[in-house]
């Protein structure tokens, strides 16, 4: 993900799986920084939420 704002926070994502496995990506915190992330985990489904650090 990209964080797009030059606001001093930074964004990541939460991946939640049906099999009680959280994953966070790592953090981008400045404009323009990309991160990418991948994750493998038994499970079919995941829910994927972008946030920030407010």
């Amino acid at each position: 993900m990209e964080d797009t704002s030059d606001d001093d926070e930074c964004v990541y994502v939460v991946g939640e799986f049906n099999n009680d496995i959280t994953d966070v990506s790592d953090y981008a915190c400045h404009k323009g920084q990309r991160v990418k992330f991948s994750w493998t985990h038994a499970g079919t489904i995941v829910k994927a939420t972008l946030r920030n650090t407010k």
